[in-house]
């Protein structure tokens, strides 16, 4: 079996984020627990009350950050994607959902406290389970249309390449249809591309999801069919077909699933491919404040009735909300017949990810992670001659700390390394920033970043600016200033680019959106930038 060079201090972690931890005793909070660009984590799932589809207002110090949408859940965390930041989200942000209404669907006149302090989460979360008990029906979701003009000046001869491109998406998620915990789900993207040079790239659509499910408030027990997209509770990814769990002993859980290899840009179940597995699951009682999870997956992938693949996934997470968490991800290949003449080896460790979140103190948190990635074989690679195929190995770690000051003040440090076996390139990284929510008590969020890199084959920086100012009613304008360098070590050739962006959103009438940007570059060789997106929230 392959490891990687660091695969012995990642297994120590894989193996202390098995264990179960003892329960905690007060209500939960949820907080952000990592959050990279778009991508936002939180300490809290299902058992905390959250659902797909849910809104979630982030804060900080009382000021709200951002607004965050639900894509994925497990029993004791979410992944949720940015809608609307006003700053940028960091670990150990307040989150809590932002549907919530002052009078409660049983006909209670009690307003909710105000939402502004941790110490208030925990009844909202109790009122959410309590309004989710009545199974009224509901519909969320969003739709945009999006136009994008990108024009290249090239240095030297003058002349100019345009690129258009249009994009139109849905997301539509229904729950307790009919009276009854039955789920709709709807996630797809139609998309045309054009240019005035070369070959015209066309366009595609592509469905991510449409399914129906049954999906009762225990959330130990559902079944869900159709296309299926990427589930965190079976480790498997986009499938045409059906899954489902029982739920059993309060915190366990055995499924499995079987269908179509699907792919997000065929027509439903066209695929010639199958897959199929079985997994178990376990997960801490809701109301704790320290946590726990692991799911133990089997899957089989298959074409022309010979293996594709076959391999394990395993996923856990432990914490203790608020102050620290541990995540782990890994996948072991196992070969048999022609992949284990191709591999000359039994299995193989493809992948694994481990990163941690902890509070060093009430103003400083750290984040490290950690990760591995070789490629593996499978019926659509099986042909490639050895001398073709890259199964090397490459890892990379980071780690970032992240400060907290008075009055909306933030300042973040990381640094980062990538490499690998062989002809792997090695990389180093490193990223600081500064920003203030309220600079000189104008309500303006004001921030800087600095990211520099340097390897075997290239070095470079990137250098941000960026204010930005809420206007009230949904509407807030902003301003960002970049200049980026690189340089190839083979080529000897630099790349410098500068440029101003402006942006800004309206709240229209009926829940609809517009936002708007300008990007203007810079210099003898830089592109212009014009995006127009109209949206609407439901």
């Amino acid at each position: 079996m392959r490891w990687g060079r660091g695969a012995p201090a990642a297994a120590l972690l894989l193996v202390a984020a098995q264990i179960a931890l003892p329960p905690g005793a007060a209500a939960a909070e949820v907080r952000v627990s990592h959050a990279n660009g778009r991508a936002v984590y939180l300490d809290g799932g299902r058992a905390e009350g959250l659902a797909v589809g849910d809104r979630i207002d982030v804060l900080r110090e009382g000021r709200a950050v951002a607004l965050l949408e639900v894509v994925h859940l497990t029993e004791h965390s979410a992944f949720c994607q940015l809608v609307h930041g006003f700053s940028e989200v960091a670990a150990g942000d307040l989150a809590f959902p932002s549907s919530l209404d002052e009078v409660t669907v049983t006909g209670s006149a009690e307003p909710l406290p105000p939402p502004e302090t941790p110490a208030n989460l925990p009844r909202l979360v109790e009122r959410r389970r309590r309004e989710s008990v009545v199974h009224l029906p509901s519909v969320t979701g969003s739709a945009f249309f999006r136009h994008q003009v990108r024009t290249t000046s090239v240095a030297g001869d003058g002349s100019q390449r345009q690129w258009q491109d249009s994009t139109a998406r849905v997301s539509v998620r229904g729950r307790n249809l009919g009276g009854m915990p039955v789920s709709l789900r709807v996630r797809g993207r139609a998309r045309t591309r054009q240019r005035d040079f070369g070959a015209d790239p066309g366009g595609d659509q592509r469905i991510y999801e449409l399914s129906v499910g049954y999906e009762p408030q225990d959330h130990r027990s559902w079944w869900q069919v159709g296309r299926l997209g990427s589930r965190q509770e079976t480790g498997v990814g986009f499938l045409d077909g059906a899954a489902g769990q029982w739920g059993f002993g309060g915190n366990w859980g055995v499924g499995g699933f079987a269908g179509v290899d699907a792919e997000v840009d065929d027509d439903l179940f066209s695929s010639e491919g199958t897959k199929a597995g079985a997994f178990i699951s376990w997960a801490t009682p809701r109301g704790q404040r320290r946590y726990g999870e692991f799911l133990l997956s089997a899957i089989g992938e298959y074409a022309a009735g010979e293996v594709s693949r076959e391999y394990v996934y395993l996923q856990s997470r432990v914490g203790r909300r608020g102050r620290w968490s541990i995540y782990q991800q890994a996948e072991v290949d196992f070969h048999r017949d022609w992949r284990a003449e191709v591999a000359e080896a039994s299995s193989q460790l493809s992948n694994l990810s481990l990163s941690g979140s902890f509070e060093v103190s009430e103003r400083v948190r750290m984040t490290l992670s950690y990760d591995l990635r070789r490629r593996f074989r499978d019926y659509e690679t099986r042909d490639i001659p050895e001398e073709r195929f890259d199964d090397l190995l490459r890892e990379g770690a980071r780690a970032t700390l992240f400060y907290r000051g008075d009055g909306g003040l933030a300042l973040s440090f990381g640094v980062g390394s990538r490499g690998g076996d062989g002809d792997v390139a090695s990389l180093t990284s490193y990223t600081a920033s500064a920003s203030h929510g309220d600079l000189f008590g104008t309500r303006v969020f004001g921030g800087v970043d600095l990211s520099a890199f340097s390897g075997d084959q290239a070095e470079g920086y990137l250098v941000t600016v960026r204010a930005r100012r809420g206007l009230g009613r949904g509407r807030d304008v902003g301003i960002t200033l970049g200049d980026s360098r690189s340089s190839s070590l083979f080529s000897e050739q630099d790349l410098a680019l500068r440029w101003v962006r402006v942006d800004g959103s309206v709240q229209l009438p009926r829940d609809l959106y517009l936002t708007l940007e300008l990007e203007f570059g810079l210099g003898a060789e830089s592109e212009d930038r014009q995006m127009l997106q109209l949206g609407y929230r439901f």
